[in-house]
């Protein structure tokens, strides 16, 4: 560009394109990806059977992250709520904390239902789960795969 010529070009130069398009994929692109996948919603694959009839091998899930965040941010909400499905990674002691599939350890997520909320009593009796001294109707304890357990006060919920 001459100063007789003000006509800016039309292309700019080669290094400058490459560098914008990489970042136009990244910004664009992947940068969403990351924050849609973190904060708001992923896809996972049910792999086991401890949740039948509700859920069974195979199944295909969105988890809905942003409940978590906002309760996290201090944002209102009712979060967790009875009867809300919570996906979780056992604590490192218990025996649901590592799997092995092809040789490599990993630690799995875990599926669970939300029976009670903090200060509630929960137990299991005859094949029956009480709430707070009432039976809810939940068919799996019956099935005789769980045990008996004595009334627990569900604990207040950790900040944090």
């Amino acid at each position: 560009m001459t100063p007789a010529d003000p006509t800016p070009p039309t292309q700019p130069p080669a290094a400058y394109r490459t560098d914008s398009a990489w970042r136009r994929w990244i910004l664009g692109g992947l940068l969403p990806a990351y924050l849609i996948t973190t904060f708001g919603a992923t896809l996972a694959r049910v792999d086991g059977d401890s949740m039948n009839d509700t859920l069974r091998t195979g199944d295909v899930l969105v988890l809905l992250k942003y409940p978590r965040w906002l309760r996290a941010w201090g944002l209102p909400g009712a979060y967790p709520r009875r009867g809300d499905l919570l996906i979780f990674k056992a604590p490192p002691g218990s025996e649901y904390a590592f799997s092995s599939r092809l040789g490599v350890t990993y630690r799995p997520y875990n599926v669970k239902r939300i029976l009670g909320l903090p200060g509630d009593t929960v137990a299991i009796r005859d094949g029956q789960v009480i709430l707070n001294g009432r039976p809810l109707a939940e068919s799996y304890a019956s099935e005789g795969f769980v045990a008996d357990q004595p009334a627990q006060t569900v604990p207040p919920a950790r900040s944090g």
